[in-house]
Order: structure tokens, then sequence, then C-alpha cells
């Protein structure tokens, strides 16, 4: 059988969570890579704001990979967001109400 367990932040109050999982096939070469967990804290997690050309603001949230010189956490280790050439983003968007964002290329080279 199988638990997801998460400590009370607040052992008198609610404890909100958010969660998501996301699997990505492993690298041939770490196919019998150790399992990895890393619990992400809301406030630890990287975000960035920008806005428009209307001045709207949008909040990107930063799981894994990097936007405009911010760095996700730690991703992983053997995985393919630990390689830098794999370029791998795992980002939420928050758009403000007519916000407009533009979700910048992949770098050259890269295989999607």
């Amino acid at each position: 059988s199988h638990a997801e367990m998460f400590p009370l932040v607040n052992a008198d109050a609610e404890n909100p969570l958010e969660l998501f999982q996301l699997w990505l096939n492993l690298p041939a070469a770490d196919k019998r890579a150790a399992p990895h967990f890393a619990m992400q804290w809301a406030e630890a997690i990287p975000r960035v704001q920008v806005a428009d050309g209307g001045g709207r603001p949008t909040t990107v949230t930063l799981y894994a990979g990097s936007f405009r010189g911010t760095e996700s956490l730690a991703p992983p280790p053997n995985s393919w967001a630990a390689r830098p050439e794999s370029d791998v983003a795992i980002w939420t968007l928050e758009l403000s109400p007519g916000a407009e964002f533009e979700l910048p290329r992949a770098r050259e080279g890269t295989n999607r």
C-alpha cells in the first residue's frame, strides 16, 4: 500500500495543501536511481512578477528550471531537471485579469 503523509504546520488551525505530482521518465542512464522526495514549502518556492505592456502583472512560480535569471529550488538528483542541457521548465502562471504573457522560447537545440 502507499500513503502520502504531510506534516501539520498548525496543530490547532487549518493546514491548506496544494499538491501536484509530475512524473517524467528518467534518462536511460538513471533508470535505477534511488527514489527522491523533497518538500517544497510555499515561502521557499521562487516567484517572479512581470508586467505586460499595459502594466498588468503575472506571477510566475518556478518549480523547475529558471525564468529571467531566477532559479528554481534544487531539482531531484538524476532527473531531467537536474541536467541543464535538457531545458526543463515547470512553472505555474497567475495572470491578473486581462494580462498577457508570452512563454519564452526553449533554447536552440532543445528537442520537444
